[in-house]
């Protein structure tokens, strides 16, 4: 029950009236699919992919098990490089005499 529904005087200023007011915008609509939004789209994911691959190459590289090399010394400077170990030296002497 309302106001208007008995003596009312109040017409048009009537709270119980209701007003039409329009079409209200209920959501808005998508963009539509352009040609560079499908690219830069394509282009995100092949970064992703990218960087998924990076990620996972650096992993097994760290987790790989690492392997001793001999260490190979150059007998030809043996004898007057500073830097050589005494006992890469004598290793050096005993190879030459043995040739």
């Amino acid at each position: 029950m309302n106001c208007c529904d008995y003596d009312c005087d109040q017409e048009r200023n009537c709270p119980a009236r209701v007003a039409k007011v329009g079409q209200a915008m209920k959501a808005a609509e998508p963009l539509p699919p352009t040609l560079w939004r499908i690219y830069l789209a394509s282009l995100a994911r092949a970064m992703l992919v990218c960087l998924a691959v990076l990620l996972v190459s650096a992993a097994v590289v760290m987790l790989m098990p690492r392997q001793q090399t001999p260490a190979r010394v150059d007998c030809s400077a043996s004898s007057y490089h500073p830097t050589m170990p005494a006992a890469a030296k004598s290793a050096c002497r005993d190879r030459v005499t043995r040739l």
